[in-house]
């Protein structure tokens, strides 16, 4: 019980940070990986939502981003770079709460193609698979 605090308040904020962000945070999902690495990636889902995977030690943290309009690409550098130094204190703590385990899903006000992604890419985590697998032709 006081696990699910811990975690509930982490998320709490970790929302708050992104508060004034101009993208808003709308989900956040947490799965178990069996490698066990450091890194980040940038998923782009549609051309305003982005997801934001944050991976450390044997768990991988989801942030999903959904915006008004297309991003440019340029701006998107800068955005993620902040987007990572408001984050990384609270996906740790995150992190440091959740036991590794297949896929959880945090917080959820996602739009359908957001929420789509999140959970193909939890269910790929629960069947061990590889989630960077390129499915479609470049």
């Amino acid at each position: 019980m006081m696990q699910e605090k811990a975690v509930s308040k982490a998320v709490r904020d970790l929302l708050r940070a992104f508060a004034d962000f101009p993208l808003r945070l709308t989900g956040i999902a947490a799965a178990g990986d069996p490698e066990e690495r450091n890194g980040f990636s940038v998923f782009g889902v549609t051309e305003a939502d982005v997801a934001l995977s944050i991976h450390m030690g044997r768990t991988v943290v989801y942030l999903c981003f959904e915006g008004e309009e297309e991003m440019d690409e340029e701006a998107l550098v800068d955005l993620f770079q902040e987007a990572m130094e408001r984050a990384m204190p609270h996906v740790r703590e995150l992190v440091r709460l959740l036991p590794e385990k297949g896929g959880e899903l945090l917080h959820d006000e996602m739009g359908p193609e957001m929420k789509e992604f999140i959970y193909g890419m939890l269910i790929k985590h629960l069947k061990g698979e590889n989630v960077y697998e390129q499915t479609e032709a470049a």
